[in-house]
């Protein structure tokens, strides 16, 4: 028998289990990054990969994240890096 949902049904249903399997992945990393002893700022998981934004500290170094952006700021020279971590980017900005 052949799906006779109406395509817009099919698309939200899909729109939807990717929107709880991303959640799901979120709570795997947060579990993994709280355990760890980071402090998560922020979660969007909006985009493919969901980002998560870690306040910056020294063991950041362990998540050997890769340069994604390089800027002035206010506070003058800022580095943002980023790790992947269950499928989740993970990032945090150095001064």
């Amino acid at each position: 028998m052949a799906n006779t949902a109406p395509v817009s049904i099919v698309k939200r249903q899909d729109q939807n289990r990717l929107m709880v399997e991303r959640m799901l992945y979120v709570r795997n990393a947060l579990d993994w990054l709280m355990c760890e002893g980071y402090t998560v700022l922020s979660v969007h998981i909006e985009t493919r990969n969901p980002l998560i934004q870690i306040q910056s500290c020294k063991q950041c170094e362990r998540l050997q994240g890769a340069t994604k952006i390089r800027r002035n700021g206010s506070t003058g020279r800022e580095t943002v890096m980023a790790s992947l971590i269950n499928f989740c980017q993970v990032e945090w900005v150095v001064r």
